[in-house]
């Protein structure tokens, strides 16, 4: 196994804003365990914004990283900028980092972040077709409490076929770059604007293309 700290770049902790907004390799890391989340992006700065502002938030996917942010407090973590490489190379670094690391806050720790495929996503939406199928069952369902802040407001019909239209769009899976994507991972990882995504994909813009290209003026 290699020194993790002969690829360290810059070698300190950096503030969100003073990272380069370049391809990269990044971690979070608390200062008093040392347990790190390790990530990889085209902009490593806007990233890592991004993890921040989820975090703050109290919205990170990540359960274990969230968590030991609201117990010990953002001063307790530092943003680390691991290397820069080539975009074409990230995923091979982001790999290794993971190798080399020891990564507590991933949940996954296979780089790109692998989603189902086609026939996986196919069993699971069979599944749940024949649950909700069952009047038991949503008869259970419907007896849930409420989320936080959700009490006492009934949706409509038209509010719940607007959301159930926008989950089936970001959890819509697409091949780029050599393997499965949901739009929304798709949008993160490479840094664009998951509206503008969606809307380039639905005019017919290939996958590559759309997540390449900078927004034109007055169009996609």
């Amino acid at each position: 196994m290699s020194n993790p700290a002969a690829h360290t770049y810059p070698g300190i902790a950096v503030p969100c804003t003073a990272a380069p907004p370049a391809p990269g390799v990044y971690a979070i890391r608390c200062v008093l365990d040392k347990r790190m989340y390790v990530g990889s992006s085209i902009n490593v700065r806007k990233r890592m914004q991004n993890h921040r502002c989820a975090l703050r938030a109290g919205k990170h996917h990540s359960v274990h990283l969230q968590r030991a942010w609201n117990k010990h407090g953002e001063p307790c973590f530092e943003f680390f900028v691991l290397g820069l490489y080539p975009r074409e190379q990230l995923f091979a670094e982001e790999q290794r980092w993971f190798d080399e690391t020891t990564c507590a806050f991933n949940g996954s720790r296979i780089a790109g972040r692998p989603e189902h495929t086609p026939e996986v996503v196919a069993k699971l939406q069979a599944a749940a077709r024949t649950a909700w199928s069952d009047p038991a069952y949503r008869a259970k369902m419907a007896q849930r409490p409420a989320p936080p802040g959700r009490l006492g407001r009934t949706a409509t019909p038209t509010t719940i076929a607007t959301l159930r239209a926008v989950h089936r769009a970001r959890c819509a899976t697409i091949e780029a770059f050599g393997r499965m994507w949901s739009i929304k991972d798709l949008a993160e990882t490479y840094g664009v604007k998951y509206t503008m995504l969606k809307d380039r994909l639905r005019a017919g813009w290939p996958p590559e293309l759309a997540v390449s290209q900078p927004k034109r003026k007055g169009g996609l």
